[in-house]
C-alpha cells in the first residue's frame, strides 16, 4: 500500500516473500535440531556400549548379536554352529537380525568350544525371546546349569523360569509368578546368580520377577556340558520354536542396575546399534 505522503507500506507480493522466507529458514533450523537430536541419541548409544563394554563385555564368555551371524562378539570364538532350520534372520529387536528357531525338528544353535567350562558358579545368562508357538514348556537357552525356558500357560501365555543345579547336583528352579503374553511379543528374560551370597534372581524385561536365596550353584564344568545350546536343553529334547536375539553369558552376578540399562537401551539400538565387542 502506499499513501499520498509518499511513505511506503508493504505490498502483498512483499509479504509473501518474507513470509516465504521465513518458512525456509524455518525448515533450514528445524532440519539442523533434528539431527542434532539424532546425534545425540547415537552419541548416547556410543557412549552406552562403550561403558559397558568397559564394565561388563571384557568379563563376558559369550555375546551373540546375530547381526548377519551367529559369531560370538566377546573375542572368546566361543562361536555357534546352526543345525536343523536354525537361521539368522531380520529383523531383530535388537539390531539388524535375530536367531530363528522355526520348532519344526532339531533346530538349534550350540558352541563347539567348549570354552565355558572355566565360568565358574557365579553367572548372569541373558537374552531377548519371541516366542511363536506355546504348546507346553519350551527352553530357549540352556547350558545344562542354567537353563532359561518358558512354562505354557495358554495358547499365547506363559510364565518364564530359570532351572540349575546346586553343589549335589540337585534341581533348583525359580519362575515367574506373572503369566505374560508371550507369542508374538519380545522380551528380555535375565538370570543372575552369586554364589557368594547364594541368591539366584530372575529377571524379566528389566524388572526382578523372583529370587532364590540361600541356595548354592554347582559350576559349569561339574554338570559336563561346557557349551551353550540356544533353541533347545543341553540335556533333553525340548524344542523352541521362535527367535532369540542378544543373548549374553557373564561369569558374574550383574547388578539390577546393569540389567535395567540392557533391557532400557536395547530396542533403541535397533536403528543406531554400536557394536563395541
Amino acid at each position: 500500500m502506499r499513501t499520498g505522503h509518499g511513505t511506503h507500506g508493504f505490498t502483498l507480493i512483499e509479504i509473501l516473500v518474507v513470509v516465504s522466507i521465513i518458512g525456509v529458514l524455518s525448515s533450514v533450523v528445524l532440519a539442523a535440531l533434528q539431527s542434532a537430536r539424532a546425534s545425540g541419541r547415537i552419541g548416547a548409544d556410543v557412549e552406552f556400549s562403550s561403558a559397558n563394554y568397559q564394565a561388563l563385555g571384557a568379563q563376558a564368555y559369550g555375546v551373540y548379536h546375530f547381526d548377519g551371524d551367529a559369531k560370538d562378539s566377546s573375542g572368546n570364538n566361543n562361536d555357534l554352529t546352526l543345525h536343523g532350520s536354525a537361521a539368522v534372520i531380520t529383523p531383530g529387536i535388537v539390531g539388524s537380525g535375530a536367531l530363528s528357531i522355526p520348532g519344526t525338528g532339531t533346530d538349534y544353535a550350540v558352541t563347539t568350544s567348549g570354552g565355558f567350562a572355566t565360568m565358574g558358579s557365579t553367572w548372569t545368562v541373558s537374552g531377548w525371546v519371541n516366542v511363536t508357538t506355546m504348546p507346553g514348556t519350551r527352553i530357549f537357552i540352556s547350558m545344562g546349569s542354567p537353563e532359561l525356558g518358558v512354562i505354557g500357560g495358554g495358547s499365547s501365555t506363559g510364565r518364564f523360569y530359570v532351572f540349575w543345579r546346586d553343589t549335589s547336583l540337585a534341581s533348583q528352579s525359580i519362575s515367574d509368578p506373572v503369566v505374560r503374553q508371550v507369542v508374538g511379543a519380545w522380551h528380555l528374560v535375565t538370570v543372575t546368580h552369586n554364589d557368594v551370597t547364594q541368591t539366584t534372581v530372575l529377571y524379566v524385561d528389566g524388572q526382578p520377577a523372583q529370587t532364590a536365596t540361600g541356595v548354592n550353584s554347582a559350576s559349569i564344568a561339574s554338570v559336563g556340558i561346557n557349551n551353550l545350546y540356544l533353541g533347545t536343553s543341553a540335556t533333553a529334547p525340548i524344542q523352541f520354536s521362535g527367535q532369540i536375539d542378544d543373548v549374553y553369558v557373564y561369569p558374574s552376578a550383574l547388578s539390577a542396575a546393569d540389567i535395567y540399562n540392557i533391557y532400557a537401551q536395547g530396542p533403541q539400538r535397533n536403528t543406531a546399534k554400536v557394536r563395541a565387542y
